[in-house]
């Protein structure tokens, strides 16, 4: 779909050189722009999950994940205009 914008593959192409040449470092600047300080957030998040992983708590990992996901959710249904998926059962509901 982009493809019909004018313009967009030498956009792309530019893009991609800038991120990749090591004379504007791109890439670098990116991450300490916007990549780090997106991690710096989810940080204290992702060490809980995977503290309840090294656990084995499945149920502690959904309870911590699951708000996350279903804001994904929410916000790809909006943006596709299609309707949200409803949520997974848990398993010890199911049984």
């Amino acid at each position: 779909m982009l493809v019909w914008i004018p313009g967009y593959r030498y956009v792309k192409c530019a893009l991609i050189f800038w991120l990749a040449s090591p004379r504007f470092k791109g890439a670098a600047v990116l991450y300490d722009k916007v990549v780090k300080d997106a991690l710096k957030k989810a940080e204290p998040h992702v060490d809980k999950i995977c503290a309840l992983v090294a656990k084995g708590d499945v149920g502690g990992v959904r309870k911590e994940v699951g708000p996350a996901l279903e804001a994904v959710k929410g916000l790809t249904a909006s943006l596709t205009g299609k309707k949200a998926a409803p949520p997974v059962a848990d398993e010890k509901k199911a049984e």
